[in-house]
């Protein structure tokens, strides 16, 4: 006895040339009998007297918007089965929407449509199976197919089963392929959006993962409300992009397009807010410090323990944002002033003028790829949707952190302060040396003899330096930093600035016979250190990686910065303190 299944859904998409027929209506082909690879062979649809129903077409079903039954933008009037392809006449609709796909049509902007249907009944002939009997579901123009010039794009079903348009389907095992084979990435998408509903449901809404000192990606940031930041979904949104339906993803879509907006470009995935804190890591059940620990076995979710991470420091000492930058940045800014004199009466003043150069900034890009398992989205707990969006930010915010400290100007790094021509400098000695009190006033006094020293400058450096100076006395007696401050976290204070701590304050700098053991202290006006940003925080997923026959999910996330210093003279460090 052979078992009865449902099909889901299926796409494929054509590359079309539509011809008017009238002033409303256009033609075009809409399917054919070309091969389409699938897991388990080629697939082709009979276009055989028969073969095809076009019953619901032309009953007058709507011409969609990418599958999107929210928004129609005409009406199928005839289909029929010719020469071996599917022909149909259309007629625009007359909402603005309709309206403007009419116009990228004819203006050949927009050029593919795409076909929903279900396969009633199919035969295995040599290397290929034969849908003998299938139903026309719909007809959409398409923005991106996978493929524009054959039908490919419709092994992704739509997450969705209409019980008025599927239909059983009697397989013979022996030379059909089983359903759950046949859609793999399908299944792995429907599977996660069904667990972390799941999850959802039945655990605590979890406590904030990790905390990131400063708004890097605040470029890129929309004012949404407590309520809206809990209602947006990134799996939602990796689900609509993977499969390229947005049905069930509408608030997700409207961020993007917002955003897009916002920095005047359009996305090659999506957009989403910088303000939903996000960063990357990999995910998989097989290793336990990649995903294996976050498998349900009583797993108390709500005391998720989170790796230990690098505080950032930067945005929190005033770092200048620059946000929402296009093209290349040149910031003019005078270099010197005029002169004045002091003349007897009836003298001629002489003439003496400023001079001007400027800062640059271009764009750099710092990216994160992540990926996860079939089996982690069916099991994991925390929701990954958390862990995900934790991790995002906190890894693309890190790298921007250390750049703005220690960026190489090389490999496409921006420069960082310590790398900045015009700096100040202080030299502990030959080898290196334990950094002093004297050494710290050195620093303050190298900005402040170029007038560039502030109310709000800031010493910034790693724990083991401020480990040395919390056992370090002053010939006052008094430790250079007060050791009760260290220990209870409150902002410590040298010279009436703030001494601010960071591992991203690298401690593996060389000289001369120190190699590898010397550590930096920096002293400046933060505000004077510019970070630009260019668009919004960019992410796309990849449902086809690498990692596709076993159903993994590649997540791509993208942030474009640059980093430059307003006044070199507003900084000065040590990059010799031995500790």
């Amino acid at each position: 006895m052979t078992p009865a299944l449902t099909q889901l859904p299926q796409r494929r998409a054509l590359r079309i040339t539509p011809t008017s027929t009238s002033n409303d209506r256009f033609s075009f082909s809409f399917s054919s009998e070309a091969p389409v690879p699938r897991s388990f062979g080629p697939e082709i649809l009979s276009h055989a007297p028969g073969a095809a129903d076009l019953q619901r077409l032309n009953n007058g079903a709507p011409l969609l918007w990418n599958h999107d039954p929210n928004v129609v933008i005409g009406v199928i009037e005839t289909a029929s089965i010719s020469n071996g392809k599917g022909r149909a006449i259309a007629r625009w609709g007359t909402s603005p929407e309709a309206q403007q796909r009419r116009a990228d049509v004819e203006a050949g902007v927009l050029a593919n449509i795409s076909v929903g249907y279900v396969i009633n009944k199919a035969e295995h002939r040599g290397d290929s199976y034969i849908a003998t009997a299938w139903e026309a579901l719909e007809i959409s123009l398409v923005a991106i197919p996978a493929d524009p010039s054959v039908g490919v794009n419709r092994s992704v079903s739509t997450g969705q089963t209409d019980t008025s348009t599927t239909h059983p389907m009697t397989i013979n095992p022996a030379n059909t392929p089983d359903a759950a084979e046949a859609n793999p990435l399908a299944d792995a998408v429907t599977a996660l959006t069904r667990q972390v509903r799941l999850i959802e449901s039945r655990v605590p809404a979890p406590q904030p993962i990790a905390t990131v000192s400063g708004d890097w990606l605040n470029g890129g940031s929309l004012p949404l409300s407590n309520h809206e930041q809990g209602r947006y979904s990134l799996v939602r949104a990796l689900q609509a992009a993977a499969t390229n339906d947005w049905s069930e993803a509408g608030f997700e879509r409207e961020c993007s397009r917002a955003l897009e907006q916002q920095t005047g470009r359009a996305a090659r995935g999506f957009l989403f807010p910088a303000n939903l804190k996000m960063r990357s890591t990999n995910y998989s059940t097989g290793t336990a410090s990649a995903g294996g620990n976050l498998v349900e076995t009583q797993l108390l979710a709500d005391q998720f323990i989170d790796a230990l991470r690098k505080r950032l420091m930067v945005a929190e000492l005033g770092a200048t944002m620059l946000p929402g930058l296009v093209g290349n940045i040149d910031i003019p800014r005078r270099s010197g002033l005029s002169s004045t004199y002091w003349v007897a009466e009836g003298s001629a003043v002489t003439a003496s003028g400023g001079t001007f150069d400027h800062v640059s900034l271009s764009p750099k890009t710092v990216g994160a790829l992540s990926s996860w398992t079939r089996v982690m989205q069916l099991q994991g707990t925390p929701a990954i949707e958390d862990l995900v969006r934790a991790d995002l930010v906190a890894q693309v915010g890190a790298a921007i952190d250390l750049a703005a400290i220690n960026g190489s100007g090389a490999s496409n790094q921006p420069l960082g302060v310590l790398g900045a021509s015009g700096i100040g400098s202080v030299a502990g000695g030959t080898n290196g040396a334990s950094v002093t009190f004297d050494h710290l006033a050195d620093l303050k006094r190298e900005v402040a003899v170029d007038d560039a020293d502030v109310p709000t400058a800031a010493f910034l450096t790693n724990a083991k330096v401020e480990a040395r100076l919390s056992k370090t006395q002053a010939t006052t007696g008094s430790y250079i930093v007060d050791p009760a401050g260290v220990a209870s976290g409150s902002p410590s204070t040298v010279f009436g600035r703030r001494f601010a701590v960071s591992n991203q304050v690298p401690s593996n700098l060389t000289k001369g016979t120190a190699s590898g053991t010397c550590s930096a202290v920096i002293y400046g006006n933060f505000a004077d250190l510019l970070i630009g940003m260019w668009g919004a925080t960019d992410v796309l997923v990849n449902p086809f990686g690498s990692g596709y026959a076993a159903g993994d999910v590649e997540v791509r996330v993208m942030q474009t910065v640059d980093i430059a210093v307003r006044h070199p003279q507003s900084f000065a460090a040590i990059v010799d303190a031995l500790t």
